[in-house]
């Protein structure tokens, strides 16, 4: 006898509310804004135990590399930050399966962590990883099609060109020289696309078990991966001049290994931007009350 349809949850009482042309209700989340909210106390769990993993690798690698039980250590350290982190990612409900593809990219890493440890001729092989780690990410910043923006795509390549003629000389095989060509090819690729993701505007989604809204141009989640690949580009360019050019001493390995898992830090809090929220009864009052 109320003239309007209205929303009983517990002992609350409130109007229902229309929908914007966009098909989703005006609801302010501010989670949204706050990318470490999606992680669960499993994903904090499961991020200490990389801390640590990557700590007893870097207490290892100050042992040296002529030390037996040094070398095992590194060996059963190094790729567990990965791996890890690719199990956060799955874990992670997330739009247009960002989390999915970064997932995958992370196994790769992983993998090409584990050959790279491995003592003997499997720098070749751990490239071979590293560079599908680099095409599904290529893959994973390409979802939504942002526009291509060529012109971004030219500072990238000029840093690119510019590590490959430093170390070039040195590195002796004609497989050596195509494999170095192909991974800074790849490189630039997906740092370019990075850079092509600015200002790009999402897609508001909406399922029935999930609330999305992305409809804001947050511009510091979009620069945060492009930060992330070119640090992880650093951290690639170091190996490179470390292996071919000269050895960088007992610093090298810390930091390679610091620049490289502080790049997937970065690209793993970005994507997780992505996002999606539960929708909880809790999430639609707030949705009702703040219209």
């Amino acid at each position: 006898g109320r003239g309007r349809s209205e929303i009983h949850l517990g002992c609350h009482c409130l109007p229902k509310q229309p929908l914007t042309l966009a098909g989703k209700m005006k609801a302010p989340l501010m989670e949204n804004m706050q990318p470490f909210s999606y992680f669960r106390p499993m994903h904090w769990v499961l991020g200490g135990c990389a801390c640590v993993s990557g700590l007893a690798f870097l207490i290892a690698a100050g042992w040296g590399s002529n030390n037996r039980d040094a070398n095992l250590a590194m060996v059963a350290t190094k790729a567990i930050p990965s791996g890890l982190m690719g199990v956060i990612a799955a874990t992670v409900p997330c739009a247009d399966h960002f989390n999915y593809f970064l997932a995958v990219a992370f196994a790769f890493a992983c993998g090409g962590d584990f050959l790279l440890s491995l003592p003997g001729s499997f720098f070749v092989p751990g490239m071979g990883l590293f560079a599908l780690h680099h095409i599904v990410m290529i893959i994973t910043f390409s979802i939504g099609r942002p526009r291509l923006h060529l012109l971004r795509l030219i500072p990238g390549a000029l840093v690119g060109a510019a590590m490959t003629a430093t170390v070039w000389e040195e590195m002796g095989s004609v497989v050596m020289h195509v494999a170095m060509v192909v991974y800074m090819v790849l490189s630039v690729i997906v740092c370019w696309r990075c850079a092509s993701r600015i200002g790009h505007y999402e897609s508001s989604l909406s399922t029935k078990r999930y609330e999305f809204q992305q409809n804001e141009k947050i511009v510091l989640f979009q620069v945060l991966p492009l930060v992330g690949v070119s640090i992880f580009a650093v951290s690639d360019y170091l190996i490179a001049v470390n292996r071919f050019l000269s050895p960088l001493g007992a610093s090298a390995e810390y930091c390679i290994m610091l620049t490289y898992w502080g790049g997937q830090v970065l690209i793993l809090v970005a994507v997780c931007r992505h996002a999606w929220r539960p929708k909880t009864k809790s999430s639609v009052v707030l949705g009702l009350i703040h219209t």
